[in-house]
């Protein structure tokens, strides 16, 4: 079979073997860079490949003829091809074939053979606006605008380890760019699936967990928006799995004072938004929940249980009720096992338990995750009695450690309604 053969600029050949039939297709040199793109290991984007003759400056254009006795099976003093990579994206802009227009952002980008030296300026805002602009030039065409997008992504993903863990002088960090430059245009630019740069760039080997957390410091409030892209479940996903603070997936950036768990769960929101991604987010958001949050309580009064209800009495309508049911047990599972491994005091337990009973709204699966309660909190007590009395837990009556409960949670109900009292007067 014939053998295409060209040099690298680094040193070595680059070689591959086709079919005949194959052979026959390459006829221009953007079919040439292609093929030499899909065989090189490092999978570049054929748009940023360049061929230069022997001696020359330039690189051939894409429309020209493939010179043949040069490229396929060549004769050993024949000079050959040299195949390069550049990271200059903006070439593809400037290319004839797709009728781009003057471009105002000359110097935005890194200069060639720059961008894996300077990542952070491509995501400045400045590029962000080429972005934009080559999303909603029509005059660019859509492959000139997917072959800009997915060179700026392969880019980014081929950096050092340094380079992506790197802080920069401002304290800022590329991660925490690329977020900010996500947030702000993968919506616009949907079509081309740009938010899955973000996507890949977090689940990179090399990139550490103190540079993830850094970045989502950084970005404040704005974590909650990360959800809210089109890849959103999967990204936040990936970055539980990270093992990020927990600030990130358990705190309040959503409306209505929802942690993440109880916002993806809003009906508002769920039946939008609804896909097993997001199902199997709630099931990895359920298995790192505290009881504290767990029993979180939003603006609306619900905590994340309550909602489950609807949502699998809704599903159930579609055919859809196995992924809620999943999500729902997950939830009521795993806030039974942390009320049991809870170590605090007494009255903190007894507290969790009169603020789900108050919301519980008579649903069953609130009132099972009740019955589990105050089942633990009465071997709580009972412990916590042996320890104050100096007694055998055989000496204590049922009645007495009920006793102790009612005055615990009588105790407790006296403090939440002198906290209202306190707030309304405020």
């Amino acid at each position: 079979m014939p053998t295409i053969r060209v040099t690298r600029l680094s040193g070595g050949f680059l070689d591959v073997t086709v079919a005949e039939s194959e052979i026959t297709q390459i006829l221009t040199i953007k079919d040439l860079k292609v093929c030499l793109a899909a065989a090189d290991e490092s999978k570049p984007p054929a748009s940023l490949v360049q061929l230069f003759e022997p001696g020359k400056e330039e690189p051939l254009p894409d429309a020209f003829a493939v010179p043949r006795r040069s490229v396929i099976d060549p004769d050993p003093k024949t000079p050959l091809l040299q195949y390069v990579i550049t990271d200059d994206v903006m070439l593809i802009l400037r290319r004839e074939t797709h009728a781009a227009p003057a471009l105002p952002w000359e110097g935005a980008w890194p200069e060639t053979d720059d961008g894996r030296e300077q990542p952070w300026k491509m995501f400045e805002p400045r590029v962000a606006e080429i972005s934009w602009t080559v999303g909603y030039d029509v005059s660019c065409g859509y492959d000139g605008c997917k072959e800009f997008i997915d060179a700026w992504k392969w880019l980014a993903l081929g950096l050092s380890e340094f380079r992506m863990n790197e802080v920069y002088p401002d304290g800022t960090t590329l991660l925490y760019r690329i977020c900010r430059c996500t947030i702000q245009w993968g919506r616009a630019l949907q079509a081309f699936e740009f938010d899955t740069l973000l996507l890949d760039f977090v689940q990179l080997e090399g990139l550490r967990c103190d540079t993830i957390s850094r970045s989502l410091r950084l970005l404040g409030e704005d974590q909650g928006r990360l959800w809210l892209l089109p890849h959103g479940a999967e990204i936040t996903l990936a970055l539980i799995r990270q093992d990020v603070g927990r600030e990130f997936w358990a705190g309040k950036w959503w409306p209505h004072g929802d942690n993440l768990l109880q916002h993806i769960l809003d009906p508002v929101f769920c039946w939008i938004r609804r896909s097993n991604l997001n199902g199997e987010l709630c099931i990895a958001l359920a298995e790192r929940f505290s009881l504290r949050e767990f029993c979180h309580l939003n603006d609306n009064g619900f905590y994340a249980l309550n909602y489950t209800e609807y949502l699998v009495e809704q599903a159930a309508r579609m055919g859809e009720e196995e992924l809620w049911l999943q999500v729902r047990q997950a939830i009521k599972a795993n806030m039974i096992r942390r009320f049991r491994e809870h170590s605090g005091p007494v009255k903190d337990l007894a507290e969790l338990t009169d603020k789900v009973w108050s919301k519980s709204n008579g649903l069953p699966q609130a009132e099972e995750v009740l019955d589990a309660f105050e089942q633990n909190l009465m071997r709580r007590v009972q412990k916590h009695l042996v320890d104050k009395r100096g007694l055998n837990a055989s000496e204590i009556s049922s009645e007495e450690m009920e006793q102790e409960v009612t005055d615990i949670l009588s105790e407790v109900s006296q403090m939440h309604r002198y906290k209202a009292a306190h707030r309304d007067s405020d």
